[in-house]
């Protein structure tokens, strides 16, 4: 993916962009190209070389102008065919429910197998609503983590290896709460929280914070991107062994930036907020259907019921066979 966008004296000066070779473009026929481009796709670009690049079709012309237009019907359509499916259809309260659930038995389970399982079941959970390749990945984590913290077993350094035990133990419970969290943030229309939380009698005060925070981590996540998108303009390369060896270019690269654009978001957020009615006290309607019906129900059930009967084997010799051994 290339990121095509035009600049003016005011963002040059800004960027404080140096030219390697050649000029800047002066007209729409020419363009400038990052240093990082030949080494991220393996060319060999040279000043006069010709690029064709495909970017799409633009929308808005006089000739499809109607094209970004729909009326109520058309917008309900869209929304039917949106690409959710399997368990993300499931409420929100479902979900939430869930998450506190898993967040509580996580820290009390301390048997290596049941743990194990408590990956496994939620992770097959999370593929069947839109996020097999999430649950791949955690799965995968949480099962190297699992093998460094056995490591840790062979180190006799006094302060050190209780330090990392504690902190390797603390991230296997995390784990699948961020598992669930995060699937949680990316399979949930803020409009369906918000009803799903106005039916449940719950204060603004806590309504609007967990709205905002919903929507204040994904806007973090595109803010890093679109920082590390500046950095590739400028011919600055952000990797974990540069993150490692120059913490004090990461932090005037990255960090810093980060910090100045969460103060901008947040009255963002905010502004976007009031203009939406966040405040109002009025009942509120999604165009999802916001029902806790029998499917929430039957999982909501099989949910606790698989947690408990986690908790009671996790008492048993089950819980105490050891899986990862080096």
């Amino acid at each position: 993916l290339v990121n095509v966008i035009s600049m003016n004296d005011k963002f040059l000066n800004n960027m404080a962009i140096n030219v390697k070779d050649g000029r800047l473009p002066e007209n729409d026929g020419e363009l400038a190209i990052s240093t990082r481009i030949n080494e991220k796709f393996k060319t060999n670009y040279k000043v006069g070389d010709t690029i064709t690049l495909n970017v799409g079709e633009l929308k808005g012309t006089s000739e499809n102008q109607n094209a970004n237009y729909y009326d109520e019907t058309q917008i309900k359509q869209i929304i039917e065919r949106q690409p959710l499916h399997g368990t993300a259809l499931l409420d929100p309260r479902c979900k939430i429910l869930l998450l506190v659930c898993i967040g509580f038995v996580s820290y009390f389970l301390a048997g290596e197998v049941v743990s194990l399982a408590l990956m496994l079941v939620y992770g097959l959970f999370i593929a069947l609503g839109n996020g097999g390749k999430w649950a791949a990945k955690m799965i995968i984590t949480y099962i190297v983590v699992a093998y460094l913290n056995a490591l840790l077993r062979y180190v006799q350094v006094p302060v050190l290896s209780v330090i990392m035990s504690v902190f390797g133990v603390t991230v296997l419970k995390l784990i699948p709460i961020v598992m669930m969290g995060l699937w949680i943030l990316r399979t949930t229309y803020m409009d369906d929280l918000m009803v799903a939380l106005q039916r449940m009698r719950l204060p603004q005060a806590v309504t609007i914070p967990l709205v905002v925070m919903f929507r204040y981590i994904p806007t973090l996540r595109i803010e890093y991107r679109q920082i590390r998108s500046t950095m590739d303009i400028r011919g600055i390369s952000d990797t974990v062994w540069k993150r490692v060896c120059h913490p004090l270019a990461t932090i005037e690269y990255i960090l810093i930036p980060l910090l100045m654009r969460c103060l901008k978001v947040t009255d963002e957020l905010a502004a976007s907020g009031t203009t939406r009615g966040l405040e109002l006290e009025c009942k509120r309607y999604a165009l999802r259907p916001i029902r806790f019906s029998w499917p929430e129900i039957v999982v909501s059930l099989f949910g606790i019921l698989f947690l408990v009967g986690l908790l009671f084997i996790d008492q048993t010799k089950i819980g105490e066979i050891i899986l990862w051994r080096v």
